[in-house]
């Protein structure tokens, strides 16, 4: 197997591993977060999640975004290029929104100890679901021209 394929593979499955962990945590993490009305018990709760974020988010996206730019110039021939420009261009929205609106309000929830109630915390899971839905259309887009390209 050829290097194109090889990370033109990796991509689609960091991918499908990025649509199972964003929906875990949309249906799970941030859900589970509203219940604890403690504030002090909330932070611990955050702070476990952050410390594990590095390894479960933050490499493998690393990676993808990694990878996928790369596969813009060496990719398996019958690969459909817009689609995958696409797929790319998307990864990169995901890292300009996190970094200008998600990640900004992670940090001022934990610098100010705000509470899971705080109309911070509630602003962040009803926007959150751009992100899993952006996240999710990149692992379609995978599917997509995975299934164009070896077919």
């Amino acid at each position: 197997m050829h290097f194109p394929n090889i990370l033109f593979l990796l991509c689609g499955a960091l991918s499908f591993y990025g649509i199972g962990l964003i929906w875990s945590m949309e249906l799970i993490t941030l859900r589970s977060w509203m219940v604890v009305d403690d504030t002090e018990l909330f932070h611990k709760v955050r702070g476990v999640h952050w410390r594990v974020l590095p390894y479960l988010v933050f490499i493998p996206t690393g990676i993808l975004v990694l990878c996928s730019t790369i596969l813009l110039w060496v990719h398996p021939a019958k690969i459909l290029f817009p689609l995958l420009l696409l797929a790319v261009l998307i990864q990169y929205m995901i890292l300009v929104l996190t970094g200008s609106m998600w990640g900004r309000w992670e940090r001022k929830i934990s610098a100010e100890h705000q509470s899971s109630t705080s109309p911070l915390m509630k602003r962040l899971r009803e926007t959150h679901w751009i992100r899993t839905a952006l996240i999710t259309l990149n692992g379609l887009i995978f599917f997509l021209l995975l299934i164009s390209t070896y077919s």
